[in-house]
């Protein structure tokens, strides 16, 4: 969450406390701070949001035993300040020598080594670099799979790294989820980037290691950053009988209860969910590509190689 100039008592707002600006006290050499005023005014805060994973297991959910079989329960669930000015200076100075992020803000030198992923995080470097794609778990990783078992909305716009996480998060692969977010880290360091993530984590590193941040900007957590049921809410889910479902779908059940049998011979149908509409575009593509294919063999009498490394493409992970 940015800061605000609004009064601590608005709904939703972070409570903030201004200093005067001064980049001296931040950075201490010249060059740097030009570089700093140059991109630092593209780059945003990634507002910050955490889970209490208890209110979930409440609510009958099960993907905090993934969570926490990941080991990321300390993360999920981090709350506390955050200072954005210091956050940005840290990713203007960060630099990645030898797997260990170091930074300096306001002249002290800022590093995050494996001891401070573990204390402040619960995070231990070890396990299968699964955010990649050269990774033993995702070298079989087909399309098909990931249609039939974590299909999501094409407006989504799941990364191809989204999917090989999720693939590890339900499979149970042991994750070095270390190296996951120091990737992300360092690729939110880099000048193109628009987007500054972990912004709480990032502020307690600083503090533990002494830079000083008395009088700077300062935000802290509200209601408005935690993940609850009105979260929920806001994306389409809605509380049954039954538990939590998508509340299209929920429509949907309630109506087929009502609904008399269908006529078997009739062909149109109209999805109503955003699973329907997934899956309905994907027969269309696929009956196009059958159509062509039979279309092809009748000009040719035979089937072609072609066809079967264009199946072998159709089957990879190409198009995410």
């Amino acid at each position: 969450m940015t800061s605000s100039s609004h009064p601590s008592t608005d709904r939703g707002k972070a409570v903030v406390t201004a200093r005067n600006a001064d980049l001296s006290g931040w950075i201490s050499d010249e060059e740097t701070r030009i570089e700093f005023l140059r991109w630092t005014k593209f780059k945003h805060i990634v507002p910050h949001k955490y889970l209490n994973l208890d209110l979930f297991e409440k609510e009958g959910f099960h993907f905090q035993e993934w969570i926490e079989t990941q080991g990321l329960s300390t993360l999920v669930q981090m709350k506390g300040d955050w200072y954005p000015d210091l956050v940005r200076v840290f990713y203007n100075n960060m630099r990645n020598i030898d797997g260990v992020l170091h930074s300096r803000v306001k002249g002290v030198n800022v590093h995050i080594d494996n001891d401070v992923w573990f204390q402040l995080a619960g995070l231990k470097a070890e396990g299968l670099f699964s955010h990649l794609r050269y990774s033993e778990t995702n070298r079989w990783l087909k399309k098909k799979d990931v249609y039939s078992n974590w299909l999501r909305p094409v407006q989504d716009r799941m990364t191809t790294e989204d999917v090989f996480l999720l693939y590890a998060i339900k499979n149970d692969v042991p994750t070095n989820w270390v190296e996951v977010i120091k990737d992300h880290m360092i690729d939110a360091g880099t000048k193109h980037a628009r987007h500054l993530p972990y912004v709480v984590f990032i502020s307690k590193i600083l503090t533990l290691q002494g830079v000083d941040v008395s009088g700077e900007k300062k935000c802290s957590c509200n209601c408005s950053n935690v993940i609850n049921r009105n979260t929920l809410n806001s994306i389409g889910l809605g509380k049954t009988t039954k538990g939590w479902c998508f509340k299209d779908e929920e429509n949907m059940v309630q109506s087929s209860r009502s609904t008399p049998a269908l006529n078997e011979d009739r062909t149109n149908f109209v999805p109503e969910t955003n699973f329907e509409r997934f899956v309905v575009e994907k027969l269309r593509r696929l009956e196009q590509k059958i159509d062509a294919l039979h279309e092809k063999e009748n000009k040719n009498d035979s089937p072609t190689e072609d066809s079967s490394e264009e199946s072998s493409e159709e089957d990879s992970l190409e198009i995410f």
